[in-house]
C-alpha cells in the first residue's frame, strides 16, 4: 500500500499507537516481564478509541472543534466503544452524559493529573503549533474535556511539542532542550529536565526501578526516555521495550507508537504484527481525509 507523505504520517501514527496499545494491553499493572508475546487477536482500549474519535471529530467538522469532539466521545461511550478507561476520563464521560458542558467536564483535582490527555492529543499535531501561545488555549480545551488539571495539560503538550521537534529533524537532546525552556513550571517539566540531564545507558533496567503508573509524571519519564533509547535501536524493539517495564503499558506503548509513527513511519514493525491491526482500510481512508483537511488549510 503506497501512502503520499502527509497521510503516511497519519496512518503511521494511528497503527504504530494501536499496536502499542494492543501490545501492551496483556502486560497493564503487573510487574515487569522479560518478553512480550504477541497476541493471535489484537484488543484495543480508549487509548486507541478516543485518539481515532479525534481524528473522526476533525473529518466531520474540517478542523477543530472540542465542543463536536466531546459529543463523539459522548456517542462512542454511550454505544459501548470506549473501554479500559481511567477513573478521570470515565468520570468525564459521565458528566457529559450527565448533561454537563464540555468545558467543565472534566475532572479536576488531585487525581486528575493522569495521562489520559497525552494518550489521545496526538491529532492536534497537524492542525496546532504547541510552542504558539494562540495555538496551547486550543490544546488546553481538548484536554480540559476529561482533564481540568495543569499536569494532565502540560503532558499533552510536552507530547505534541517532541512530535514537532523530531519532525523538524531536531535531534533528541535539542528538543528536549527546547521543551524545557518553553513549557511552563510543572512536574511534567521536571521529569524531562531529569530525562535530559541524565541520561542511562540501560532503559530497561533503569525504567523498572521507576514509580509507574497512570500519573501523566511517571508516563512522560519512560516515554522520553525510550525516545532517547530508540536513536541506536529499532523503533519496534524499543517499544516492547516499553512495555516490558510493566506499569501502565498500553498507554505508554501507545503514545510512544504514536510519536515513532508520524515521525519516522511504521517502516520497523513486523508484517505479520501490521496484519494483525484491525480495520487498517478505514485507517488509511481516514489517513487520507486528514491529509485533504490539512492541504486545504495550508492553501487557505
Amino acid at each position: 500500500m503506497i501512502i503520499p507523505d502527509l497521510s503516511y504520517k497519519v496512518y503511521s501514527s494511528i497503527v504504530f499507537g494501536q499496536i502499542g496499545d494492543a501490545l501492551g494491553i496483556p502486560y497493564e499493572a503487573i510487574p515487569p516481564v522479560k518478553d512480550v508475546l504477541v497476541p493471535e487477536h489484537f484488543q484495543l482500549s480508549d487509548d486507541s478509541q478516543l485518539t481515532l474519535a479525534t481524528y473522526k471529530s476533525i473529518v466531520e467538522v474540517n478542523g477543530l472543534d472540542p465542543a463536536n469532539c466531546a459529543k463523539l466521545f459522548l456517542t462512542e461511550f454511550e454505544l459501548g466503544n470506549i473501554t479500559g478507561m481511567g477513573a478521570a476520563t470515565l468520570s468525564a464521560l459521565l458528566s457529559l452524559q450527565a448533561g454537563s458542558h464540555w468545558f467543565t467536564s472534566g475532572v479536576s483535582g488531585e487525581m486528575s493529573a493522569g495521562n489520559g490527555c497525552a494518550m489521545r492529543i496526538s491529532p492536534l499535531i497537524h492542525f496546532c503549533d504547541p510552542f504558539n501561545p494562540f495555538d496551547r488555549k486550543i490544546i488546553r480545551d481538548f484536554t480540559k474535556i476529561t482533564h481540568n488539571n495543569d499536569e494532565a495539560y502540560a503532558g499533552a503538550l510536552a507530547i505534541l511539542m517532541i512530535m514537532k521537534c523530531l519532525n523538524s529533524k531536531m535531534s533528541v537532546d535539542s528538543s528536549y532542550k527546547l521543551i524545557c525552556e518553553s513549557l511552563f513550571d510543572s512536574k511534567v517539566r521536571d521529569s524531562i529536565q531529569s530525562v535530559f540531564e541524565s541520561p542511562v545507558d540501560d532503559f530497561v533496567q533503569h525504567c523498572h526501578r521507576l514509580k509507574n503508573s497512570g500519573y501523566i509524571v511517571h508516563t512522560i519519564e519512560i516515554v522520553f526516555r525510550a525516545l532517547f533509547h530508540s536513536q541506536s535501536n529499532c523503533k519496534y524493539q524499543t517499544m516492547l521495550d516499553v512495555i516490558k517495564v510493566g506499569g501502565d503499558t498500553d498507554i505508554n506503548a501507545s503514545i510512544y507508537g504514536n510519536i515513532i509513527g508520524h515521525v519516522y513511519g511504521h517502516s520497523d514493525v513486523p508484517q505479520q504484527v501490521l496484519d494483525k491491526v484491525p480495520r487498517r482500510t478505514d485507517l488509511y481512508k481516514i489517513s487520507k481525509k486528514i491529509e485533504e483537511i490539512i492541504k486545504s488549510n495550508l492553501d487557505r
